[in-house]
């Protein structure tokens, strides 16, 4: 538990959260005006729309969350330190603190658009398959690096109906999380999770210090 609250803190304690906050709450609250207003968006339709808001504003603050680094703490020996102590999470704890942390910037977004994007499950299951995407791209990259990386492959899953070819978006669905959408089993999401996880931490076990 004290792993577990400690990354939460590096995840929530710091100076892009409030800006990162007012953003989303801006891009949300306009977003969800033109749907309604403009455009006389249906529920089914404002639905899929909050599911979009929501994945898009748990990606902005998933990247900006130090705890994906993990490259950089290994290579410190940070990590190695911590597990001798025995005091050091593993990487299903320290996944689970950064889902966590995207929570409260979710929350906002179902709060201002008035309503629970379609299928919440899934959308919940794309987010933790995110976080697990996240960690194992932080044991490849870090910085801007793995921030730019996250963020255009987040970008690229969420338009890649509609600003890709149907052939490369074929081929994003086999590499990135699997988005949620209406009646789509949720086991290849949470095996797409359980893969990233083992991925990262067998690439952990290979940096050396």
């Amino acid at each position: 538990m004290p792993a577990f609250l400690a990354i939460l803190r590096r995840c929530w304690y710091v100076p892009h959260m409030l800006p990162l906050c007012v953003l989303v709450s801006l891009v949300a609250a306009l977003t969800h005006w033109l749907g309604v207003r403009e455009l006389g968006a249906a529920d089914a339709s404002l639905a899929e729309l909050r599911a979009g808001l929501v994945l898009g504003a748990g990606l902005l603050h998933l990247g900006l969350c130090t705890p994906l680094a993990l490259r950089d703490e290994t290579k410190a020996g940070l990590i190695t330190l911590r597990r001798a102590r025995g005091v050091g999470p593993g990487l299903w704890v320290r996944a689970a603190a950064v889902f966590v942390s995207m929570l409260p910037v979710c929350v906002l977004v179902i709060a201002i658009t008035t309503g629970l994007p379609s299928e919440p499950l899934a959308v919940l299951l794309s987010l933790a398959a995110w976080v697990a995407l996240g960690l194992a791209l932080g044991t490849w990259l870090s910085g801007a690096a793995l921030r730019t990386t996250l963020w255009i492959a987040g970008g690229l899953s969420l338009f890649r109906g509609v600003l890709l070819s149907d052939e490369v978006a074929r081929v994003l669905a086999w590499l990135l999380p699997p988005l949620p959408a209406p009646g789509v089993s949720l086991w290849p999401v949470a095996l797409w999770i359980v893969g990233a996880l083992l991925l990262a931490e067998w690439r952990v076990n290979r940096v050396r210090v």
